[in-house]
């Protein structure tokens, strides 16, 4: 097949082959080394299953640098115009069609499968190998897909770079997290202190809705249901122990504000999400039809998918970590 036009970085290699795949004889051919970016082979190394792509591919590089970002180094990565005479079974034309992943004990795998069995290995992404062999009509789909990719590089290419941009690594959405972390933290300081704010007159011993009243009726009404259970199984808030006296409710909007203030801040933002769901969950608990609305239950369970994706750490400024991928799936769940 031809390459398409996308631009590809040029190779330096010491396999003892030339840029145009002739012998060199002048190389050390007891050590082979083929760089494209940060991308290098090693023929000894018989612990790890190679990647091969076409290398006069633009888009076939920026494809295998996309699936490098995932899998790391547990698999080593190299063109077929350096290494093709390392891999007893397969010629030229094999590669020019679709990528090849070669197992260290020599079998191998091509198109589709051989990107799943790829990503297979890095940790969470197991699933596509899984859809690949259990479900009815996903491999012949995907092995279409892959065959109309191939064919067709140049459009493919081009679409990628308007739907992801020229760099096809995944995106580690530090800034999306970063500023819904905070826009959360915002919210909850404004529904947390605008709460305190009327805590008195709707929760309090003279309020519209005594919050002590309240949870002695709702104890009652568990006892006389479910004698064994606690009470908390069925309300979970932190005041079936604490009072929920004025001060009390007072001192946990305050906490909520306060906690919102250090997830803007970006303190702790993981631990800060579980402390704020909780104190959001036992205020909801007891603040009958004032915190029953649909809002509420939104704020709840943001912040419950925000646990699962706020860096962890003390004050993390980002670095290698990305959400995980259960994290995104709550996020498109809850938005979806």
């Amino acid at each position: 097949m031809p390459p398409d036009d996308s631009t590809s970085d040029e190779a330096s290699s010491t396999c003892g082959v030339s840029p145009d795949g002739a012998s060199d004889d002048s190389a050390d051919s007891d050590v082979c080394t083929y760089h494209s970016g940060d991308l290098d082979f090693d023929p000894d190394d018989r612990d790890r299953p190679l990647l091969v792509w076409d290398g006069d591919c633009g888009f076939c590089a920026r494809s295998v640098e996309r699936v490098r970002d995932q899998v790391g180094e547990r698999v080593q990565y190299a063109p077929y115009q350096k290494i093709h005479a390392h891999v007893d079974d397969l010629g030229p034309s094999d590669f020019e069609e679709a990528v090849h992943l070669v197992q260290p004990d020599g079998t191998h795998c091509r198109a589709a499968e051989a990107i799943f069995r790829t990503l297979s290995l890095a940790p969470g992404h197991g699933y596509w190998l899984w859809l690949y062999e259990h479900v009815p009509g996903f491999a012949p789909l995907t092995e279409w897909g892959y065959r109309w990719v191939a064919e067709n590089r140049p459009t493919a290419s081009t679409i990628a770079t308007w739907v992801i941009g020229s760099d096809l690594k995944p995106s580690k959405r530090h800034l999306a997290r970063w500023l819904f972390l905070r826009l959360l933290g915002v919210v909850f300081v404004v529904a947390f202190l605008s709460f305190g704010l009327q805590i008195e007159g709707l929760l309090g011993s003279e309020g519209i809705l005594p919050a002590v009243e309240r949870l002695e009726r709702i104890q009652q009404s568990v006892a006389q249901r479910h004698p064994n259970d606690f009470v908390w199984m069925w309300v979970p808030t932190i005041f079936t122990w604490i009072e929920p006296t004025e001060r009390v409710l007072t001192g946990a909007c305050l906490t909520g504000g306060l906690l919102g203030g250090l997830l803007v801040v970006g303190v702790w933002p993981r631990l800060v999400s579980v402390l704020l769901w909780g104190t959001y969950l036992s205020l909801v608990q007891v603040g009958g039809i004032f915190w029953g609305y649909q809002w509420d239950m939104l704020l709840l369970e943001t912040s419950l998918m925000a646990v699962f994706l706020a860096p962890s750490g003390f004050f993390p400024k980002g670095g290698d970590d990305r959400p995980s991928g259960v994290a995104l799936f709550l996020c498109y769940w809850l938005l979806f």
